[in-house]
């Protein structure tokens, strides 16, 4: 049973992306979120010849930032907006062209459900449940979460790739499994199997 998404906060808006092409990412940034590899590969990105916007939420110091600045990442293109509330998450992900993750395990990812949602296209390893939410109709993938030149290409194939992908077509599918009454459909039949099974 997957988690479950606000689908009223989280849908596809067509007409509210920023005009630079923007990359949104979505976490605490705790060791298993990857951020030291996140931003190497950013830099491959940059000088891979990428142009995009990079903006982390959800971050609970300022140590990454002041890596991202070490490294030489311009801080008008990687923008690190700490804690938000969940409202804004959902406006962040509105002004968002793509999402990325690239978390060394995940479970159920609600931020990456929640992007699918609003209609973003995701760049993520492919580790622990994220290939039961992604596939080449919502993502590109880096085979493996310790290879920042990996991801970097995820990044720019995602980028290059954008045109072709139905955002609204991501945010349908997504909100039809993932909305509160399909969710509470599958709760309640683990619930009425169960029942049943102890009646016998």
């Amino acid at each position: 049973v997957p988690n479950v998404v606000n689908t009223t906060l989280f849908a596809y808006h067509p007409s509210s992306a920023s005009s630079t092409f923007r990359f949104l990412h979505v976490s605490n940034l705790a060791p298993v979120k990857n951020p030291r590899l996140m931003l190497d590969a950013i830099q491959l990105f940059f000088d891979n010849g990428g142009d995009a916007e990079f903006v982390f939420t959800g971050n609970l110091t300022n140590e990454w930032n002041l890596y991202a600045q070490s490294i030489g990442l311009p801080e008008h293109k990687v923008i690190f907006k700490g804690e938000v509330t969940y409202e804004q998450v959902a406006e962040e992900m509105k002004q968002a062209h793509a999402f990325f993750i690239f978390s060394k395990s995940e479970t159920f990812s609600c931020a990456t459900a929640e992007a699918l949602c609003t209609g973003l296209p995701v760049a993520a390893a492919r580790v622990g449940a994220l290939p039961e939410l992604l596939n080449t109709s919502n993502a590109v993938f880096a085979d493996a979460a310790n290879d920042a030149a990996a991801f970097a290409r995820a990044l720019l194939q995602l980028q290059q790739r954008y045109h072709t992908f139905n955002r609204s077509a991501i945010a349908a599918h997504a909100a039809a499994l993932y909305n509160y009454d399909a969710v509470a459909a599958q709760i309640d039949k683990v619930y009425t199997t169960v029942i049943e099974k102890k009646k016998k």
